[in-house]
């Protein structure tokens, strides 16, 4: 069970980082 939720914690993470990344992509498409 904890481990289960340090894996959400840490994707929560991952997907936050993408979609940072995704926004950049955006932004240097949008330029």
């Amino acid at each position: 069970m904890m481990k289960k939720k340090s894996n959400k914690k840490y994707n929560d993470k991952k997907h936050k980082l993408n979609l940072e990344r995704l926004e950049l992509e955006n932004d240097n498409i949008k330029i």
